[in-house]
């Protein structure tokens, strides 16, 4: 087959409200060259790696029942747990 299409990441949720299955695509973060030189060492990219830094949405919308939420981060998740402790 020669028919190619661009994947795109993307994150899924099931609605709370209707039980659907949804995707939404990633955030691409916008920071500045100081903020990305940070993230590339919290993650351990070399600087000289390039690629883009992906956010999950702050909301989501069911595309079957129109039900909105606002969005948990996983990464965010584990820094709440430290500032707990």
């Amino acid at each position: 087959m020669d028919r190619k299409v661009e994947l795109h990441p993307a994150f899924v949720w099931d609605c709370d409200e209707c039980g659907r299955e949804n995707f939404v695509r990633a955030v691409v973060a916008e920071m500045s060259e100081e903020e990305e030189a940070e993230a590339k060492e919290y993650f351990g990219y070399e600087p000289w790696e390039d690629g883009e830094f992906l956010r999950s949405p702050k909301t989501v919308q069911c595309e079957f029942c129109g039900a909105e939420f606002d969005t948990l981060d996983p990464d965010l998740l584990d820094e709440d747990e430290e500032e707990e402790e």
